[in-house]
This record gives structure tokens, C-alpha cells and sequence, in this order.
């Protein structure tokens, strides 16, 4: 399959110079940087470096948008880690572009389409005594036995001295597409147009004769034998045991990659196993990708800085739109944009564990800090107002309180909205601070350092 992306405006207008590009299934990225499959200048940066990328698998193409701006897909903007799913004439819209989608399969092979029969109505017919054809021929052609077969040629209609069996030796070789459908042809002429070449390493043949008196020039074409096609050489299957071999390298592979020793299994089919394997490896992607997909909303909410893509050694498992995506980038091979398989993973799980210990720290000081707010003494001191009856004490812890439910109305309006109006810069501090903390306490994985 294949996807084609062409440019139909740019800030409303036509552009100067065509532009398109095509993606195949290993998919590509959109942006304004150099390193992009598909670069799209743009001076005023609305388009992003890496704004958005292509990707395909068996539903079909999807994009996932990546760019501090949001794309527009058939005039609706994408949500954010959300993929769309591309069709044949969706538009896009990314920046100041507008995009036109094509899709299609691979080229298929040419029709073949075999040539006329005997009986074809573009052919001759031999009953068909009226046809026009035969009416045209010439008058001094009428007393010559052998001229009306003139009708089988698509030449225009010869004269008087024509050889209706000469054509049949002196005629082209047929077009090898039709072969298969090609009858004997006649061989035949008269001895004065015989011209003989003894064929190389042959003995020589005796002098054609004269046409036979019973020959019927038209009994080669009306019975022609197809000639049946040559057929294609049959590789031999491969042995069983060359199969079983491979198929136990591979399996004692997968069992090396998982640090499993083959004795543990028992009499487990090899086939089961591997699919076992394989089923939980993509659940555990797929878990891996949603907590760091959390982590990134969280993140967000609270105002803190997220991570970027960069030109080189991204972990796919947080771009990637789904788990299946960034398994199949894993399992395809390292790239110059990705981190490997394996780097990728234990990566994910460090930033996992980070991210768990600073919320924690995070959580107990924005705790603490809103149990300052809520002081006695500080509610004490914001209340500056002053009267007559303030020496008494029961007047103060009337204002005192009412002061409370007014503060507690407006924290809680408050958290609806913005969770730093609530707990202020607290959390944000202690998170960033556990979390560089975190980095320096915890070893890396020796691929990631």
C-alpha cells in the first residue's frame, strides 16, 4: 500500500511548484525540519519541527499528531494522543497547508487478453458469402481458384497474382503474449517463390513440389491446434527436517532473549509457547504505553514541562499513538530517530519509577501547603478589620470563622479550574525536585546510560 500526500494550498494559495510525497508501510513523519519524509517550509512556524506522523498497519493509514499546533482532519482538529484514520480524498490540514490524500494498492499485473478465435466476427467466416470483403474482390480475380482467400489477410486486398499460401511462410512471427493461442501455420508456396537455406548441422530436404490438387487453404486456420503453453518448473518443497531445524534455532532464540531454560518448560508445545510469549509482550507494550501516556496528561495538567521529540534517539513507546505501533517499530530495528528495542523499555520503566516517587513527594507538600492555608493564626492575622466589640472574644471567633467557610468557598471553586490555585508552585517543586533526585539515586540500565 501507499499513501500520497500533495499540497493543494498554502495560505490559500496554489503553490509555486508541485509538492507531494509518498509514504509506504514503514510510515514517515510531516514538519518543517530537513529530517522529515515530508518537509513542509514554513517561515511564520505554525508547522512544527515533527508535526505530525504517518503510520500503517492492517486497519488502514492513521496519523498522529505531534505539533504544538493542532491539525485538522476533513476540517477537524485532532485530539491530542488520539490517531485519525486516513481515507482516499480526506484533507488535511497542518499549519498554513492544506493536504490532499491518495491512496492504492500495489500495481497489479496487466490484463492479458487472448487474441481473436476462428469463429471471431473481426476473422474470417467461411459461410458468410455475402460479406463485404469478398464482394471487393476484382473481377480478374474471380477466375483465379485461390484468390478469395485474400479474405484472411488485414492487408488491403491484393490482385490477380497473389499466392494465398506464400503469406503464410513469409508472414511474422507472432507476438510471444499470444503464443499459447497461435495455431500451426501453412508452410506452402509455389517452387518458383521457394527460396531454400538448408538449416545448420540438417541434411538437406527434397525439392518442394507443386500444391497438392485436394489442399484446402483454409483447413490450417479453421482446425488450428493451440499450443499448450509450457509450464513453470515446481521448485521441491523444502525438506521437514531443514523446517523443523529453523523453526528450533528460532524457538531456542526466543527462549535465550527471555532467560528461560528450555528444561523448565516440560513438554510444552514449542508453538504455544511462542505465541504465549508473544501475546504477553505486546500486553505489556501496551501497558507500558498507557501509564506513559498518563504520565504525560499529569504532567500537562499541572503546568510541567513534557517531553520534546528530537532528531535522534526518541523512545517510540512515548510518541507512538498506541502500543501495536511502537511494537512494531521495536521489533522493526533500531533507526536514527528511535531508541532500540530493548533501551526503549527499560528507559520507560525508569521514567516510571521516577514519576511515582516524585508524585509522592509532590502530593505530601501540596498537602502541607494546604494545611497552611487553613492555619488558625494565619486566617487570625488576614483578618485586619477592627471595631467597637473586638475586645470581646466571641465577637473575633465569629469573624474568625466566617472567615474559614470564605476561604474553603474559594479553594474549592478554585480546584475546579486550576489544581495550582489549590496547593500554588508546592507540588511543582517538590515533583521537579524527587524527580532530578530520582535520576542521580537510581541506576540506569546499562543500554541507557
Amino acid at each position: 500500500m501507499y499513501l500520497t500526500l500533495t499540497v493543494d494550498t498554502y495560505q490559500g494559495s496554489a503553490p509555486d511548484a508541485p509538492l507531494a510525497c509518498r509514504f509506504g508501510a514503514a510510515g514517515g513523519t510531516i514538519g518543517r525540519g530537513a529530517d522529515n519524509t515530508m518537509m513542509l517550509p514554513d517561515a511564520a512556524k505554525t508547522v512544527s519541527r515533527v508535526h505530525a506522523r504517518i503510520d500503517w498497519s492492517e486497519d488502514g493509514w492513521r496519523l498522529a499528531d505531534l505539533g504544538s499546533n493542532p491539525s485538522r482532519h476533513n476540517g477537524r482538529p485532532l485530539a491530542s494522543g488520539q490517531p485519525a484514520w486516513l481515507a482516499d480524498g480526506d484533507q488535511l490540514e497542518i499549519g498554513g497547508y492544506r493536504l490532499g490524500v491518495r491512496t492504492m494498492a500495489r500495481a497489479s499485473a496487466a490484463a492479458f487478453d487472448a487474441p481473436p478465435g476462428v469463429h471471431d466476427r473481426r476473422g474470417f467466416d467461411p459461410l458468410d458469402v455475402a460479406s463485404p470483403r469478398e464482394c471487393a474482390v476484382t473481377e480478374a480475380c474471380a477466375h483465379d481458384a485461390l484468390a478469395r482467400a485474400a479474405v484472411l489477410a488485414d492487408a488491403p486486398l491484393p490482385g490477380p497474382r497473389f499466392d494465398p499460401l506464400g503469406d503464410a511462410y513469409e508472414a511474422p512471427a507472432r507476438l510471444d503474449g499470444h503464443a499459447v493461442f497461435a495455431g500451426s501455420g501453412s508452410d506452402h508456396v509455389p517452387p518458383e517463390q521457394f527460396a531454400y537455406v538448408p538449416p545448420a548441422g540438417a541434411t538437406a530436404h527434397a525439392p518442394a513440389g507443386g500444391i497438392p490438387h485436394d489442399y484446402d487453404p483454409l483447413g490450417d486456420v479453421a482446425f488450428a491446434v493451440a499450443v499448450e503453453p509450457a509450464r513453470r518448473a515446481v521448485n521441491p518443497p523444502t525438506l521437514p527436517a531443514a523446517n523443523d531445524a529453523i523453526a528450533e534455532s528460532s524457538f531456542g532464540a526466543l527462549l535465550d532473549g527471555m532467560g528461560v531454560d528450555a528444561g523448565a518448560l516440560g513438554t510444552r508445545d514449542t508453538a504455544e509457547t511462542a505465541r504465549l510469549a508473544g501475546a504477553m509482550l505486546r500486553t505489556a507494550v501496551r501497558g507500558v504505553v498507557d501509564v506513559l501516556l498518563s504520565r504525560s496528561v499529569l504532567k500537562r495538567e499541572i503546568s510541567l514541562d513534557t517531553t520534546m521529540l528530537v532528531q535522534r534517539d526518541n523512545n517510540p513507546l512515548k510518541f507512538f499513538p498506541d502500543g501495536d505501533g511502537a511494537l512494531a517499530q521495536m521489533l522493526r530495528g533500531a533507526s536514527a530517530g528511535y531508541l532500540p528495542a530493548q533501551a526503549a523499555l527499560e528507559g520507560a520503566f525508569d521514567d516510571i519509577r521516577r514519576h511515582e516517587l516524585a508524585v509522592l513527594a509532590g502530593t505530601r507538600a501540596a498537602m502541607q501547603h494546604l494545611l497552611g492555608r487553613f492555619d488558625p493564626q494565619a486566617i487570625a492575622r488576614a483578618d485586619t478589620r477592627r471595631g467597637l466589640l473586638d475586645w470581646l472574644p466571641a465577637c473575633r471567633k465569629a469573624r474568625q470563622w466566617d472567615r474559614l467557610v470564605a476561604l474553603h468557598a474559594e479553594l474549592t471553586r478554585a480546584s475546579a479550574d486550576d489544581l495550582q490555585a489549590l496547593c500554588g508552585s508546592a507540588f511543582n517543586d517538590a515533583y521537579e525536585r524527587q524527580a532530578n533526585d530520582s535520576a542521580d539515586a537510581l541506576p540506569l540500565a546499562p543500554s541507557i546510560r
